[in-house]
């Protein structure tokens, strides 16, 4: 939810409520995203749980102070074989961060070679494509087999305005009214009126879900170290 005054949105140009509704689905994009490779446990009426939720990690760290090619090898080829071993043989994809991405790139063998560049270049690795996104923790590696999650999309974009709502200002809102009807004070925060300050609140809700359905369908691989 979003306010501005009527007299903002009315004056401005560009308009200030395309501008915030944009604003608005980027970040909502951004928050799905990051939920989505994330190891967030489910939030009943929010969101569902991360698809690392759950996973047991494999653990690449080093055995000094950064890893070697055959310690990095050994990881990313772990992750891939517990997918094969459990049938999954195609449509497998790489969820990278772009820094991890660039440190793989450029790790060179002491022979002055560089393995991974000329794959990560064509957007593969090991053989698999490599998604880079911002919202992946860097430093974690995760293989997913996408024919074993699904996901859900209940409609479009939900966008409402009111200038009527009474809202409770606080990133944690809570009842403004009890379930017998009678007003309940927030614990925390403000309970401003739209009608009374000439407000205007847009509302946007992105119905959707999503949920993995094999229990080795999805790799995780942290701890690895590379400069």
């Amino acid at each position: 939810i979003s306010v501005q005054t009527t007299e903002i949105m009315e004056r401005s140009e560009p308009s200030s409520d395309v501008i915030i509704r944009d604003a608005m689905v980027r970040d909502t994009a951004i928050v799905l995203d990051t939920t989505f490779v994330s190891d967030d446990a489910a939030s009943a009426g929010v969101s569902p749980a991360g698809i690392r939720n759950g996973v047991t990690p494999i653990d690449g760290s080093p055995a000094g102070a950064t890893n070697t090619i055959e310690e990095i090898d050994a990881a990313l080829a772990a992750a891939v074989g517990a997918c094969l071993a459990a049938n999954m043989t195609a449509s497998l994809f790489w969820i990278l961060n772009p820094v991890d991405v660039l440190k793989l790139r450029n790790r060179s063998t002491a022979t002055g070679t560089y393995p991974y560049r000329d794959e990560l270049d064509s957007g593969m690795l090991m053989g698999y494509p490599a998604l880079q996104s911002n919202t992946q923790t860097a430093g974690v590696q995760t293989l997913v087999h996408s024919g074993s999650f699904y996901k859900l999309n209940e409609g479009m974009i939900e966008m409402a305005m009111s200038t009527e709502a009474t809202l409770h200002y606080n990133t944690v809102p809570e009842q403004i009214v009890g379930g017998d009807g009678t007003p309940a004070l927030p614990s925390a925060g403000n309970v401003r009126s739209l009608f009374q300050e000439d407000s205007v609140g847009l509302r946007l809700i992105m119905p959707a879900s999503w949920g993995v359905m094999r229990t080795d369908a999805v790799q995780v691989i942290t701890g690895i170290v590379i400069q």
